[in-house]
């Protein structure tokens, strides 16, 4: 009996073509929306950290009728002071690691424990922003196990360099609002930070956290590197002036014209600008009282960019306002707005973001 064969098909070389270059088509299309769905995922993992930061600080001034500050100021300044972060770690279930150094919160980082330096060097995942690529630690050998570790958020503590300046250290100050030498933010310099009571521009109008994309002056232990300024005067564009127009009298950006942005020739030919997104020159994170110290690294290049507000989000820079609301803030907002948002006291109209 004979048998019959049969003939087993196959793809041809010409289909399989076909096959792989729809594959590579697909691939090609699915790729992107993967790398977006991831980095929203990232985002909206960082502005969970920044809101349950924000939260953290509510819990302590319910605890203690008063907001932490940004840095305490042992010496009178805030060169060597300790954080928010470090008052804050009972807040974010880190209270073991609180204990270990809560007899020196009161004193200078210069002076301080072999368990405050410890601390400084662990990493704390709640500090880290999940999209950045900065490094763990200041230093960028990898070489010095001991590198204190970094936060990726900062505390808003002034709108203006020269407001800083004064909120860190007693002197300076600015032209603006009188030469005062103090902060105009919601959060400043000191032993005990404002009552809610005092943020008279309402806590929703008010902000207090940010992210920064700042590699060595962002020591989260360190009162001095996790504070932050908003506004830019370089450039000829000069410091915030009074503004008296519409029935009431507030500080805004040179231009800012009858309750309007952009309304005049002046602000459309000077712009001013905000700090996000950009490097600042050398100031504010220049300093020297730690220079020699535990808290500074082998590895930590001093030369390098120092960061405003600033993300790897994609045009826009996470923020949350005292009243624990957060916002991805556009790098192109208007600077008016973003200055009004500043000032916790300034009685300008707390324009919206969005």
């Amino acid at each position: 009996m004979m048998r019959k064969l049969v003939k087993k098909s196959a793809f041809t070389l010409v289909e399989l073509l076909v096959v792989i270059a729809i594959i590579g088509m697909l691939v090609a299309l699915l790729l992107p929306a993967i790398q977006v769905a991831r980095r929203t995922a990232m985002r909206m993992q960082c502005q969970n950290n920044v809101k349950q930061l924000t939260l953290a600080a509510l819990n302590f001034e319910s605890s203690k009728q008063y907001l932490p500050p940004a840095g305490r100021t042992p010496g009178g300044n805030s060169y060597d002071g300790i954080s928010m972060f470090v008052e804050l770690l009972p807040y974010i279930e880190q209270e073991a690691q609180h204990k270990t150094v809560k007899k020196q919160l009161s004193k200078s980082l210069g002076s301080t424990s072999v368990e405050m330096q410890d601390l400084a060097a662990t990493v704390m995942p709640a500090f880290r922003c999940p999209g950045t690529s900065t490094n763990e630690t200041i230093d960028e050998t990898g070489t010095d196990t001991d590198a204190p570790a970094i936060s990726n958020y900062k505390v808003v503590v002034a709108s203006t360099m020269g407001m800083y300046q004064g909120a860190s250290s007693n002197s300076g100050g600015s032209s603006y609002s009188g030469g005062q030498a103090a902060a105009d933010g919601a959060t400043p310099f000191a032993n005990k930070g404002r009552k809610l009571s005092e943020i008279s521009d309402g806590t929703s109008h008010t902000l207090h956290l940010t992210e920064s994309n700042e590699q060595n002056y962002a020591r989260w232990v360190v009162g001095q590197d996790v504070g932050i300024y908003t506004y830019c005067t370089d450039g000829g564009i000069g410091e915030p002036t009074k503004n008296t127009s519409g029935g009431s009298s507030f500080y805004a950006p040179p231009g800012y014209q009858n309750n309007q942005l952009g309304a005049d020739a002046s602000y459309a030919d000077s712009t001013p600008w905000t700090n996000l997104d950009r490097d600042y020159e050398e100031y504010p994170y220049e300093w020297t009282s730690l220079s020699s110290s535990s808290f500074n690294s082998s590895g930590m290049n001093s030369n390098d960019t120092k960061w405003g507000p600033s993300s790897e989000h994609m045009g826009v820079v996470i923020h949350s306002f005292v009243d624990n609301s957060v916002h991805s803030v556009n790098e192109e907002v208007d600077p008016a707005v973003y200055f009004f948002a500043t000032t916790y006291k300034g009685g300008d109209p707390g324009l919206d973001f969005d």
